[in-house]
């Protein structure tokens, strides 16, 4: 599907190569690739040994001829315009590299569907920063779908295996040497969701851990003076790995605190924590409850959230 979205692209195909680098796979990827490579004389499959993704990807940056790469993750399929749409930017010789946005590929799940709202979401704030933040851009680079300078890449080093997001690690680098990097809010992909919750868990724990990893590594960045789109990144980064880790244990204190009795206030105490109807509760209790900084607080934070997540469906 990644291959055939490519090639089916409304970008000029003559102007293209795709190289398709396996990294010892086990299942039928070379055999997909190499089929491709025999239909279209501007597919190209690289054999590696399994040595990751990091090195996977010099491989092919090294072997790319063209002056911009695009870098894609194998469940990435592209939109027809993606190719034209990522590569407008660098008109401007400061942009170093741009990222696209990312949709779940065929929603189906539950799971699945919250993936897609969280991914909107985080659509929204990145491209929002590269809109406003013009000496900074956007610092939240996803590697399901980016492109890069090549002499960019080459300039600061390749990618490396000393974090486990390289693509974020990478944006760092490149914002270290006073490139642009920016989200491009018309080149679209899909990426396949994680289907189940442990396996879901698994990649939040290595974004996470990945990105901690990338901010020690260039806390040099966050100094006097630094953009604000740097500010955010490394603080709200770390605001949010501590609270991941408080939220669950702090909830169930909450909601087992004030929790009433009989099922059917139950029920109602339930859909009213972990729903929207919470803050307009909040709203409608006013008069009992009084006025005070908690509740202007709890009401606007839900309120504020339901507005985010509607903006950035639609």
């Amino acid at each position: 599907e990644c291959v055939s979205s490519v090639l089916s692209s409304n970008y000029d195909l003559k102007k293209l190569e795709l190289i398709v680098v396996d990294d010892g796979s086990t299942d039928s990827t070379s055999e997909i690739a190499a089929e491709a490579a025999k239909k279209h004389k501007n597919v190209e499959l690289i054999k590696s040994q399994h040595k990751g993704k990091s090195e996977a990807l010099n491989l092919g940056v090294k072997k790319a001829k063209h002056d911009y790469i695009v870098t894609l993750d194998a469940d990435t399929v592209i939109a027809a315009d993606f190719i034209k749409e990522i590569v407008k930017p660098f008109y401007d010789a400061k942009v170093g590299a741009t990222s696209a946005i990312r949709l779940v590929k065929k929603p189906s799940a539950l799971i699945e569907h919250f993936q897609l709202v969280e991914y909107q979401l985080y659509n929204l704030v990145r491209h929002s920063f590269s809109k406003v933040f013009s000496n900074g851009g956007v610092l939240w680079f996803f590697g399901a779908a980016s492109c890069y300078r090549k002499k960019v890449v080459e300039e600061v080093g390749m990618f490396e295996k000393s974090t486990l997001t390289e693509d974020i690690d990478m944006g760092l680098k490149i914002f270290s040497r006073s490139y642009l990097l920016l989200c491009v809010k018309d080149a679209v992909c899909y990426t396949t969701a994680c289907k189940s919750v442990p396996e879901l868990l698994k990649q939040r724990m290595r974004w996470y851990y990945g990105s901690l990893q990338s901010i020690a590594k260039h806390i040099s960045l966050l100094r006097f003076g630094s953009p604000f789109s740097i500010k955010y990144l490394f603080l709200s980064q770390i605001f949010w790995t501590l609270f991941s880790i408080l939220i669950l244990p702090l909830v169930a204190y909450q909601v087992l605190y004030w929790m009433p009795s009989g099922s059917l206030a139950v029920a109602m105490y339930l859909l009213r924590w972990f729903s929207v109807l919470g803050p307009f509760y909040v709203l409608y209790k006013l008069p009992v409850w009084g006025l005070s900084l908690i509740n202007i607080f709890g009401v606007m934070s839900g309120v504020l959230t339901l507005l985010l997540i509607l903006i950035a469906a639609v």
